[in-house]
């Protein structure tokens, strides 16, 4: 495991690293988000949610609205297409996937500290 900048770690570095270049061609990562692993998204965002836990909440949403703004930016992706694709993966004839309710609850209780 190593280290990034600001503390945050880089799991699957060496599993993306190759693939990153790659994953900047603007269709090529429009259709992977169409096609997005459940599983691993909600993982990474409760991996998201666990680093930045120790800041205020304004700092909280306004780094991943940042950091959501510089990915569309510089991957020239359009924000509501991707907006659409990740609710629509997130979906279920339930409601939502158990996999993001998961993540959802753990924001809940640790990042917002609301009990049930």
């Amino acid at each position: 495991m190593t280290w990034g900048c600001g503390g945050f770690k880089r799991t699957n570095e060496k599993k993306y690293k190759k693939g990153r270049v790659k994953l900047l061609n603007k269709e090529k990562l429009r259709d992977e988000i169409l096609n997005v692993n459940t599983a691993e998204t909600a993982r990474a965002v409760m991996a998201t949610a666990d680093a930045l836990q120790n800041y205020p909440a304004s700092v909280q949403l306004a780094a991943l609205a940042y950091g959501f703004i510089a990915l569309i930016r510089l991957t020239k992706q359009n924000p509501q297409d991707t907006f659409t694709a990740v609710h629509n993966a997130a979906a279920s004839a339930d409601g939502i996937r158990p996999e993001f309710k998961a993540a959802e609850e753990y924001i809940r209780r640790e990042i917002l500290h609301e009990e049930d």
